[in-house]
């Protein structure tokens, strides 16, 4: 098995292609990096920027350059002996007839379809039919407003609404033809443009309106209709279908161009997408490394997309390498952030904000509000089921109270039980941990109903198999995860705001600050359990990237500047408000994150007006999508074009009308989160780098980057600024780019530095030992460190943490008495790897191990 030393994302889309790609491999190598780690690739809608709305798996993007642009870039890559690991997504495909054949084919066709099962259908639901919640309103409405058009494309007559083409059965095409060629125009394209110049008129819509009728597919308004679409759905998004890749004929056809770039040795190793949505992601684990097994005879590099929950561990089972490495992000967040100024902290958001509502509150409620309106589908499909298992003796409604109680407090994703297995032990205990959660927080919900639940959830009693039963276990465990994700990450992290560098995908807003116990404890299970598992800091997915989440953590190490700043711009800013409804528009807790985002994401460099219209811009579009996401004042099927108006002025005048007052405490706590900011991402880039694992790199996070939730992270990187700034760092000394550390080049040559001695050292981070390093003095809880050692080999990894004790820079005497011991590495001297200083002495002060730089890496090898 190919293990990466290290990946570097790249997000393709229309702006950014394989022949873009193929021109940074260079830069990609210079820096280090040993495997370029690629977005879906597979054809998907022009417009996609993110490719997880796959259409066909057996075409190559060809927005993204097509079968011709990939294999240039993976003749680059080879040159350099360089892998590719791919974003695959195994759960679901964009519902897109035009791009999608095998969809239209369902679509055309219906249960006669060869690909019917492709697609997780209800199909008695409709009784053999498939609802389409795409209409804008009514089905009428949309008829009278003659929206509804006739397109004759490819020798085939279809139906247009907006921009989505639908097929017809063959039995109604033929009847379409015969009605429209009974008329005086002999040609089809004629005939077609002749009844859809008449689309509006009375006797067309009758027509048309039959038409529809006599179709496998029922058309209907998505407010109404998205509840009851019979089919399975990423989340709560009608166009994302899920698909049966359980099935052997299913995983086939979408695995065959895969295996053919794994053969062709285009693809080196796999990072599966939404692996919580498949009915068995344990079995379709084992079916696709015996695919990738017979075609390469050695076991497959695999990560999975899977958030973690509290202690939670993945599946032993799962042949896999490890997760994307989510739960490493927050390890490395929570132990820059302080906790012992945790109640400070909490008092100051309370105070302002206005609310005392708890996070387990805030998710419980967050929850129930998404099983009431999103996702309130697939808990009907629960009660539904449960309530045929229980064969009358139960009213739906009492079962689906019991349903909506057990889901609003599950700790986890989801549980792995299927019938092939037995119930693991550690997915009983999730169960029995929410049934009692349930009992306590839902008295109103009945016990007859939460122990029927139980019952059927764990198998109890089950003598033969029970075909009801298993579909309930398995829908259940489908849906639990995307109720977990539209409440707590897309719900709860933009309504809970006290520090909102916790609020990360696979983070615990609750857990405020690790101890660097906790942090080696992480790293430790990691190394014995999946040492090749991904690290990563930044994602396509997280709110925050790193160096903007680096920034908010400093919060918690200047709390009260952070208070008195609050109390200024409470004040100085409520002039900006406007009044909605009686309320005042932004709110109160609206306002406190808007405040965190803005330190987080301000530009380094002086705004023009330009720069400034940009990112308001970008500011605006990101509290655009809390708010919405938040669903207290607004939200995305129900909008509140006021209050979403009131924040969009609010940013804007607080940037470009900011008072005297503001100003005046706004400039100075910037610049000091800045500086704070810099050294946690410093930090936390060089335990990413050095960890056990395999360090990722989202892309243009080598340099700072300070962006924001999607669409903001997808934005274009300036790549040859950064190939300019790769190319001086041999000109400028270490302690010249400190100094100058505004410019991001003290983060790249980090990066740089540590990627290309990873890359000549591979088994030092592949399975050296990993050994946690003790500190002395007055600021031995200001830093952490560890070796990692095989064979010989060693390096021993120093970074700080809380630096504003320590001063800034956290460099030199600043450091006073702290001191580290690392006996037991022999007698060798070990060097600096970015200063080439020598180290004899095994008990060494810190003032000058961070004598020049606030990071060090020694080693037995000189500099590079």
């Amino acid at each position: 098995m190919r293990i990466p030393g290290s990946t570097y994302r790249f997000q393709f889309n229309r702006g950014f292609t394989f022949e873009d790609a193929r021109k940074l491999v260079n830069y990609l190598d210079e820096l280090g990096i040993t495997d370029l780690y690629a977005s879906p690739i597979f054809t998907a809608p022009p417009e996609s920027n993110h490719g997880y709305d796959v259409c066909d798996y057996n075409q190559i993007n060809p927005v993204l350059g097509g079968s011709a642009g990939w294999l240039e870039l993976s003749n680059e890559l080879r040159k350099r002996g360089m892998g590719l690991m791919l974003d695959f997504v195994p759960n679901h495909m964009g519902a897109v007839p035009g791009l999608n054949y095998w969809w239209r084919d369902v679509l055309e066709h219906g249960l006669d379809s060869r690909y019917a099962k492709f697609f997780d259908v209800d199909w008695e639901a409709l009784e053999g039919r498939i609802l389409l919640p795409i209409l804008e309103d009514e089905l009428e409405k949309v008829l009278e407003r003659g929206l509804f058009e006739l397109t004759y494309e490819n020798g085939r007559l279809g139906i247009k609404y907006r921009e989505i083409i639908l097929p017809l059965t063959p039995a109604s095409e033929q009847r379409a033809w015969d009605a429209l060629q009974a008329g005086i125009e002999p040609n089809r394209n004629a005939a077609v443009a002749a009844f859809n110049a008449g689309v509006k008129n009375s006797e067309s819509r009758d027509w048309m309106r039959g038409l529809l009728a006599e179709q496998v597919y029922q058309l209907e308004y998505w407010r109404t209709g998205t509840r009851r679409a019979n089919y399975r759905r990423f989340f709560e998004i009608d166009g994302l279908i899920g698909i049966n890749v359980g099935l052997s004929e299913v995983f086939e056809a979408v695995h065959h161009l895969l295996g053919e770039f794994v053969k062709a040795g285009q693809v080196t190793g796999l990072r599966l997408d939404h692996i919580d949505g498949l009915a068995d992601p344990a079995a379709y684990l084992e079916r696709l490394q015996q695919f990738l097994k017979k075609i390469g005879g050695d076991e497959f590099y695999v990560v999975v997309e899977k958030i973690l929950m509290g202690d939670e561990e993945l599946p032993k089972d799962w042949p896999v390498a490890g997760t994307t490495g989510y739960e490493f992000g927050a390890a490395v967040t929570g132990v820059l952030v302080e906790g012992a100024s945790e109640k400070n902290l909490s008092q100051i958001y309370e105070d302002f904000a206005g609310d005392k509502t708890t996070l387990e509150d805030v998710i419980v409620r967050s929850k129930r509000q998404v099983m009431g309106l999103a996702l309130s589908k697939e808990v009907g499909i629960l009660a539904a089921l449960l309530e045929e298992c229980a064969g009358g003796n139960m009213e739906g409604k009492e079962l689906r109270a019991a349903v909506e109680a057990v889901l609003a407090v599950f700790p986890v994703y989801r549980t792995y039980m299927t019938p092939r297995t037995m119930v693991s032990p550690a997915d009983r205990a999730v169960v029995e941990t929410a049934l009692a959660l349930a009992r306590k927080n839902s008295p109103n919900v009945t016990g007859k109903a939460l122990d029927f639940l139980r019952k059927i959830l764990l198998a109890e009693g089950e003598t033969s198999p029970n075909e009801t039963a298993e579909l309930f276990r398995q829908r259940f465990q489908q849906f639990s995860g995307p109720i977990m994700a539209k409440s707590f990450e897309d719900t709860t992290f933009f309504v809970f705001n006290r520090l909102i560098a916790l609020n990360e995908v696979g983070a615990n807003p609750g857990r405020f600050g690790w101890e660097p116990t906790a942090f080696h404890a992480a790293n430790s299970r990691r190394f014995q359990c999946s040492p090749h598992c991904m690290l990563t800091t930044s994602t396509h997915d997280t709110k925050l990237s790193e160096d903007a989440r680096a920034r908010v953590a400093g919060l918690s190490e200047i709390a009260d500047e952070w208070k008195t700043f609050l109390q200024t711009a409470g004040k100085a800013n409520e002039v900006f408000k406007a009044d909605v409804n009686g309320k005042a528009a932004p709110d109160r807790n609206e306002e406190y994150l808007f405040y965190q985002v803005l330190l987080a994401s301000w530009p380094l460099e002086t705004l023009d007006q330009q720069t400034r219209s940009s990112y308001v811009e970008r500011l605006q579009g990101h509290l655009l999508k809390a708010l919405r996401e938040a669903k207290i004042h607004t939200r995305w099927d129900e909008q509140n074009e006021a209050w979403e108006k009131a924040m969009s002025d609010f940013v804007s005048r607080v940037i470009n009308e900011p008072s005297p007052e503001f100003t005046a405490k706004f400039a100075p706590l910037a610049n000091q989160i800045a500086e704070l900011g810099a050294m946690n991402s410093l930090a936390q880039t060089l335990l990413k780098l050095t960890s056990p694992g395999v360090p990722d790199i989202y892309q243009g996070n080598e340099g700072w980057q300070f962006a924001l939730t999607d669409p903001d992270n997808r934005r274009p990187v300036d790549f040859e600024a950064r190939q300019q700034f790769l190319k001086s760092l041999g000109t400028h000394p270490p302690a010249e780019l400190l100094t100058n550390w505004r410019s991001g080049a003290i983060k790249l040559f980090l990066t740089r530095t540590v990627l290309r001695f990873r890359r000549k050292h591979p088994r030092l981070f592949e399975s050296g030992d990993y050994v946690p390093l003790t500190f002395e003095g007055k600021f031995a809880e200001n830093c952490i460190g560890f070796v990692r050692r095989a064979e010989g080999e060693c390096a021993v990894v120093f970074a700080p943490r809380l630096t504003k004790k320590v001063g800034w820079p956290p460099i030199g005497e600043g450091w006073d008495s702290t001191k580290v011991n690392f006996a037991g590495l022999g007698e060798t001297a070990l060097v600096d790897l970015f200063t080439g200083r020598r180290f004899g002495d095994r008990t060494a002060a810190m003032a000058q191990v961070f004598g020049e730089l606030p990071f060090a890496v020694l080693t037995t090898e000189a500099v590079i």
